[in-house]
């Protein structure tokens, strides 16, 4: 699934995403021939209400940004311009606050939810396997091929007043990772899930977000997002393929995230704007059929980087391909520096 260059809705658009907008950067791509193979829809696109949007009313899309459903949209990505494969993006908890009390979601499905701290409801342990079920159901019957599974990590504080609130936890884990074996051949990108809860009970699911956020518009962000993503990959790498996050080919960053995520062994999809998508940084990463030229492993530190803060000055990392090793080396300070490589 994800050997082929991607792209993700959410820094383009963030919940602003719509068939309109999707089929206009869609449209982009093939008129500059950037081969884009796979595309995830992230949060937006979904029944939401409440404060930012952060309650889930329903399984379907929004009708006022999808008026074709998701079907039709999907149906258009993937005939119409080529796209192999079309994700979807959930919170954990349904959406970040979870489901709406009263909403049709939830009298179809309040069996299977548990009020949480916030006086939201959220799916419930094992029963969240029934929750997730009727969902993917859904989303396979639309077209969708995989999901991102965002917000793992803060689930724990909104049961952490109900007993056995660790055993429910791992109980929602393995019931979604169960309902994605079954709907999707277990592709999922699992997001802002770090914990150990998180990291030790995915038995089918096989890649994980490695950071924070990409946040294109924080300065000197790109100086904290590889220093995090290559000291994650230490131990992650041991338990996951390491997804380093999306990017923008604009950026004035763009140049080094470019390089990160050839080195990084992990999927390199972009989120740029309508309008702004830029073949110098993303050529480089592909052969002729769109397909990713991939490391074998997630990148790490070298050792002399291993145990040093390398925040404000030189970092290297290296990955193999087959029997070569690939080595870059990355400039974090604003001083010319001379450096080696052994």
């Amino acid at each position: 699934l994800y050997y082929g260059f991607g792209w993700c809705t959410w820094d383009a658009f963030y919940k602003e995403v719509s068939e309109e907008n999707i089929l206009k950067k869609l449209e982009e791509f093939k008129t500059k021939k950037i081969p884009v193979k796979w595309v995830m829809i992230d949060d937006g696109w979904s029944k939401l209400t409440g404060e930012n949007l952060t309650v889930l009313r329903g399984f379907e899309a929004d009708i006022t940004k999808f008026p074709n459903g998701l079907g039709g949209c999907i149906k258009r990505m993937k005939e119409e311009y080529g796209i192999e494969k079309v994700g979807v993006w959930h919170a954990f908890t349904g959406c970040w606050n979870g489901v709406e009390h009263g909403s049709d979601l939830y009298e179809k499905q309040k069996q299977n939810l548990v009020k949480s701290t916030d006086g939201y409801y959220i799916p419930d342990g094992k029963k969240a396997y029934d929750f997730f079920d009727s969902w993917y159901t859904y989303l396979k019957s639309q077209g969708v091929d995989f999901v991102k599974i965002d917000a793992q990590g803060c689930t724990p504080e909104k049961i952490m007043n109900k007993d056995n609130f660790s055993k429910r936890y791992i109980d929602m884990h393995l019931a979604v990772e169960e309902a994605a074996k079954k709907h999707f051949d277990s592709n999922v990108i699992n997001c802002m899930g770090m914990s150990n809860a998180d990291l030790y009970f995915r038995p089918y699911t096989s890649l994980a977000r490695n950071s924070d956020d990409f946040y294109p518009n924080k300065e000197n962000g790109f100086e904290t997002h590889i220093m995090q993503n290559v000291y994650n990959a230490v131990f992650h790498r041991n338990l996951f393929y390491c997804d380093f996050d999306m990017w923008w080919t604009t950026h004035i960053n763009a140049k080094q995230s470019s390089v990160l995520r050839a080195i990084s062994g992990g999927p390199i999809y972009v989120s740029d704007k309508i309008g702004e998508s830029s073949e110098e940084f993303i050529a480089p990463l592909t052969d002729d059929n769109g397909r990713l030229l991939i490391c074998d492993n997630a990148a790490l530190p070298t050792d002399d980087c291993l145990f040093k803060d390398c925040s404000g000055d030189v970092m290297k990392i290296y990955n193999t391909v087959g029997d070569e090793g690939v080595v870059a080396i990355f400039n974090l300070s604003n001083e010319k520096k001379s450096v080696s490589v052994g």
